[in-house]
């Protein structure tokens, strides 16, 4: 296909008689799709072939110098290249990525990989993002590549993946980021057309849980916490398990059977009397959040 091979995208089929639509891999800031190698593997043995390609201002075109609305376009053309009903997974930014794509095309379904939200879902960052953001302010409001340093990178946990992969992290589109920072776009669950599964690493120096599920509750989409990976599941080692679960579910996709899950424990800022007035729907969640579970206070 042109365009995908014009986005360098790596093709791996699925291994034997395919068991659904083909997986559309959108990598996160400063990665390429050089980071789903090991995805590719695991979905070709479940029998789900998958495109991996680099975005603009990524890989293969470090060179450019996009805006948003660059990769959404650039994304939304890979997708209808594939023939518009696939399935979709993003990381990161590309998480909010692929959440735009489900409100536009009729994807299979969309998994998001400790997603940055879309809007008006709010981002509180982390202590370690803070000091990064902080550090990094002036490079993103003037619309500069961002290159981080070696504190920086540890900050956000590229300490956790193997040398060889975090060697490959490089820097940032300057125009993107800020275009992240200033105007994230807006989705709601009426525009959603697909089930959408979100994973969360407990150990995420970069995105809080609670933004997960506070994003989960807004776009009625199923969200599971593990416990032992961080921001980076797809390569960290301990990420395999995530993979393994994540293609159980594109086999699969199936939305939240409600809308209503309770998203923040009193010691995360809601205080009992707060959360007590929310008005619940009849029925109860069927998120996953693993085996720890939070213990509330009256």
């Amino acid at each position: 296909m042109p365009l995908l091979a014009a986005q360098s995208a790596v093709h791996v089929p699925a291994i034997g008689e395919p068991k659904g639509p083909p997986v559309l891999l959108l990598h996160g800031l400063g990665m390429g799709g050089w980071m789903w190698a090991r995805t590719q593997a695991v979905l070709a043995a479940r029998g789900l072939a998958s495109w991996a390609i680099d975005l603009p201002g990524h890989g293969d075109h470090a060179d450019q110098d996009p805006r948003l609305d660059d990769v959404l376009d650039a994304c939304t053309a890979a997708a209808e290249a594939l023939g518009g009903e696939i399935l979709v997974v993003g990381h990161s930014f590309s998480g909010l990525v692929a959440t735009v794509l489900a409100s536009r095309l009729p994807l299979k379904g969309a998994a998001l990989i400790s997603p940055l939200p879309v809007a008006p879902v709010k981002v509180l960052p982390t202590p370690p993002m803070a000091r990064v953001s902080m550090s990094q302010l002036p490079t993103v409001l003037l619309g500069r590549r961002m290159v981080l340093g070696e504190r920086s990178r540890g900050l956000i946990g590229l300490n956790a993946l193997a040398p060889e992969d975090a060697a490959r992290v490089g820097a940032m589109p300057g125009a993107l980021v800020r275009d992240l920072l200033l105007r994230r776009p807006v989705v709601t669950r009426d525009q959603l057309r697909c089930p959408l599964l979100i994973t969360h690493g407990f150990l995420d120096p970069v995105q809080r849980l609670w933004t997960s599920k506070l994003l989960a509750d807004h776009l009625d989409a199923v969200i599971w916490r593990f416990d032992d990976v961080g921001h980076y599941a797809p390569l960290e080692p301990a990420g395999a398990r995530v993979l393994d679960a994540m293609a159980g579910w594109l086999l699969r996709p199936k939305g939240r059977k409600i809308v209503e899950i309770d998203p923040l424990a009193p010691h995360q800022g809601v205080g009992a009397d707060v959360r007590e007035q929310r008005r619940p729907l009849k029925s109860r969640s069927n998120s996953r959040f693993g085996e720890r579970l939070v213990k509330r206070g009256r």
